[in-house]
């Protein structure tokens, strides 16, 4: 039920979507670039600032579907991919809060994540954060079906299949390596939450995928390329060089922008500003399955935090944070009513 809400708002939105973004246009030239079997690249330079991961499965579907027509036609169409992604996203994130809260928790997370405005603006245009978020929070759920079962072979498994889907995330959007790999190392050391072998496991695991990719860069003779436009992502992202997001440009005012906007997505700031706040909540818990969830939110909340005061301020990067908080608030409230049932009315 959930899976069919989410189907019919991302239905009907995407069909009655925002003006077209301008990385739209340039994702899907990628996307056919790729899909022609050619190299990333834009106006004939080599494109290294993101991993391929997102194009990739773009250029997957071009082909098959047979998709053509310009850039802008083709990012149009490519857009009913990143909608079935979305409600993928909120069917996984039903299953994940249902394992750690309940039914009753896990259906309000899924419907809300069906319908927030903000979620169903990116998941109406072609960017990364769909799939990437999706590969996020898919990778979590293996990871607390891997914790509850004994070790064995089909806990090994799990465990490979979380740090393979980590992996997808990040050669898809490598900022995500912070929304897994990072709350994952602080497991291990947060209450023992993670076991270290469990851990170290996932991790190789989900350096695979980039592995692969850098391999591709290097046997193109493009390494060096490839550390300089890497490094420069990496400057921006810590906010040590500022070229796009709202820092970078001081004639506009992210509170105006904030406030002009609060009628539209009032709800998902709410849930921006809880992300951090749910997950120490959750972290508190003696589950270590919600403590797992309470870091990833921890984490993810402070790289929205980060971006906002610090780094590159830019719209997307707050969807994995609502992501998060979409997790990890309903755990934390129901650990709240347990500590205080009279809060339940």
């Amino acid at each position: 039920m959930v899976g069919l809400l989410a189907a019919v708002f991302r239905l009907f939105g995407v069909q009655r979507a925002n003006d077209v973004f301008i990385d739209e246009v340039t994702y899907a030239d990628i996307a056919r670039q790729i899909a022609d079997g050619h190299m990333p690249s834009i106006l004939g330079t080599p494109f290294f600032l993101h991993p391929p991961g997102s194009y990739a499965l773009n250029a997957v579907v071009i082909r098959v579907l047979g998709l053509g027509g310009h850039s802008m036609d083709l990012a149009l169409q490519l857009r009913w991919v990143n909608s079935v992604l979305g409600v993928m996203t909120a069917v996984v994130c039903f299953l994940l809060v249902r394992r750690l809260a309940g039914v009753g928790p896990a259906a309000l997370a899924g419907v809300m994540l069906a319908s927030d405005p903000f979620v169903l603006r990116m998941d109406g245009r072609l960017m990364m954060e769909t799939p990437a978020g999706l590969a996020v929070l898919l990778g979590w759920l293996l990871m607390l079906l891997a914790l509850h079962r004994p070790a064995g072979r089909s806990r090994l498994w799990l465990e490979i299949s979380a740090g393979l889907v980590f992996g997808v995330a990040i050669v898809m959007k490598d900022m995500t390596a912070v929304f897994t790999v990072v709350p994952l190392l602080a497991a291990v050391a947060w209450r023992r939450t993670v076991p270290l072998h469990t851990a170290l496991r996932v991790l190789a695991c989900s350096l695979v995928p980039y592995l692969l990719y850098l391999c591709l860069i290097a046997a193109s003779g493009l390494f060096g390329e490839f550390m300089d436009q890497k490094s420069v992502g990496v400057l921006r992202m810590v906010g040590a060089v500022q070229m796009t997001g709202f820092n970078s440009v001081h004639s506009v005012s992210l509170t105006d922008r904030l406030i002009d906007l609060s009628s539209r997505f009032g709800t998902s700031y709410l849930l921006l500003g809880l992300s951090m706040v749910a997950g120490v909540v959750a972290a508190m818990s003696p589950l270590a399955g919600r403590r797992l969830v309470g870091l990833f939110s921890v984490f993810t909340g402070f790289v929205g935090v980060y971006s906002v005061f610090f780094g590159a301020a830019e719209e997307q990067f707050g969807y994995c944070v609502v992501l998060a908080g979409l997790v990890s608030t309903p755990v934390a409230a129901v650990m709240v009513l347990k500590w205080r049932p009279r809060l339940r009315g």
